[in-house]
């Protein structure tokens, strides 16, 4: 079998860039999946956001992939179904684990009613925990 060159290996490589990321909804209402984007890398089989239940959680886990040079790079909103206020309420999360640079992670609750926020460690395995509420 031939040796492979250094380019192949590195294209093969940024799979292992990967985050694998939690969303709570400390809420009592219904969390409905309105969009997902992708710019860089995949979601693996199964494992993309979906509707989150009042008091539930989702997971997700997004990665580089292999034959690309790049990380994964991506974002997911939903929207608060029947919220008290009559409000349309979206929550947007953000996630980026480049292949060169800091691991970023950001939610964003619009308008400001619920509170949102994010914690998370990182490596080559990115770990962010989105909570809403």
């Amino acid at each position: 079998m031939d040796a492979k060159t250094s380019y192949e290996q590195n294209m093969e490589g940024y799979e292992y860039l990967e985050v694998d990321g939690t969303v709570i909804n400390r809420t009592d209402w219904y969390m409905e999946l309105v969009t997902v984007h992708m710019s860089w890398g995949k979601f693996d089989e199964g494992k993309s956001p979906v509707n989150v239940y009042a008091h539930g959680k989702m997971n997700f886990t997004a990665r580089g992939r292999s034959g690309s040079i790049s990380g994964t790079e991506g974002y997911a909103k939903w929207r608060i179904v029947d919220h008290p206020s009559g409000k349309d309420i979206f929550v947007t999360i953000n996630f980026d684990n480049p292949a060169v640079g800091k691991c970023m992670a950001s939610i964003t609750c619009k308008p400001d009613i619920i509170p949102c926020a994010v914690e998370g460690k990182s490596h080559n395995k990115f770990e962010p925990i989105y909570t809403v509420g």
